[in-house]
Order: C-alpha cells, then structure tokens, then sequence
C-alpha cells in the first residue's frame, strides 16, 4: 500500500483539464519556518498559485517544476517522495482540499500532543516512520508489530519512505490509520484519511 502513489493519482484525476497542472510549483527550504514537533529534517516549502505549503524532510530538493511532472513519475526514493509529497500539499492547498499547510507555532505543542493522547485513547499504536519524539512522547503504547497496532500513525518521514509503506502495507488490517503533522495533510485529505493536525496554518 502506497499512500503517495495513490495520492497522486487522486489529484491528477481531480484536477485534469483545469489548466493548473502546467503552473509552475518553485520548491525552496525555508530555515526560519517553524516546525511541527512531530518533524525532523529541513522545512521544504512548495509556492504554487499565492499558496505555500511545506513538507518536512532529511532530503530537501530547490527547483522549479510542475504539478504535471508527477504523472508517471517513479517515486523510489526519499528525495522524490518528499518532493512530490510537498507538491501534492500546495495543490491541495490551491483546490482548497487541504487546509493544513504550514506548522504551528511552539505555543501549541503542549495541547497538540495532550489532544493526540486523547485520540490514541491508550490503545497499542504503530509509527510509520522514524520519529523519536512521537515514540518518546507515546512510550509503551507503542509496539513494533503493525498487525499488534489498533492504530496506524503516518508521519513524514515514514510517507517519505518506499520501503517503510511497503512492509506495513503486507501487515495492515483493520487498523485505524491517522496521518500526523502537516507535511502528510495534502496526502490524506485527498485519500479522505483521517488526519491529526489541529493547530496546523492555513
């Protein structure tokens, strides 16, 4: 199961024959942008259409490219992935699919993770990804097994990464799957996944 691949697909449908998958999307890194709690890495910014959005990674790509270009695009590796993943969130953004683009600030970290305790609500929970702040914070909820998992947790880093999808799509049953922090809300409101970001800008 590859959520980004299947992301992709969803917005080329939706937005084929509306002229804007040919506007130029400019892909810089901003150093002073806040940074969700639950990210690591560089804060990649996509500027598309007077929106912004960003997407938190290690491999942070600056270039001009075009919504377009994600049409049959081979998405193999984390610098591509993060780099469609941020293109796909100021997409969502321009269409008014997503409403989460940019981190919150610092002052909403403490009743962002005391509002994800209560959604978790203690059950057994999975990461995709590696992501020592939401492990540290969730602490013995979290198990290794995602087949052992109630809940799924999708972060950046684990959207970004081909082989992390792969083995949790062979180990994905019914669990409830929530994608965490801004840089995987374009993703998952164009999948209609749940999301958790409450404090995430618009």
């Amino acid at each position: 199961m590859d959520f980004l691949n299947e992301a992709v697909a969803v917005l080329l449908d939706r937005i084929a024959g509306s002229g804007c998958e040919e506007g130029v999307v400019t892909l810089v890194v901003d150093s002073s942008a806040p940074q969700c709690q639950f990210e690591r890495g560089a804060v990649m910014v996509a500027q598309f259409g007077g929106k912004s959005a960003e997407f938190s990674t290690f491999d942070p790509i600056r270039a001009k490219t075009r919504i377009s270009f994600l049409s049959g695009a081979v998405l193999d590796d984390p610098r591509r992935r993060g780099a469609a993943a941020v293109v796909i969130n100021v997409a969502a953004g321009f269409f008014c699919i997503s409403r989460r683009l940019r981190a919150c600030g610092r002052d909403s970290h403490l009743p962002c993770c005391a509002g994800l305790k209560e959604v978790v609500a203690g059950a057994p929970v999975h990461i995709i990804g590696d992501c020592p702040a939401l492990s540290g914070f969730l602490g013995g909820q979290c198990t290794p097994d995602a087949a052992s998992a109630s809940t799924v947790l999708v972060t950046a880093d684990g959207l970004a990464d081909p082989e992390a999808l792969a083995l949790i799509g062979e180990n994905l049953g019914s669990q409830r799957i929530i994608f965490v922090g801004p840089s995987t809300a374009g993703v998952a409101a164009l999948l209609t996944r749940e999301t958790y970001c409450p404090y995430g800008k618009g």
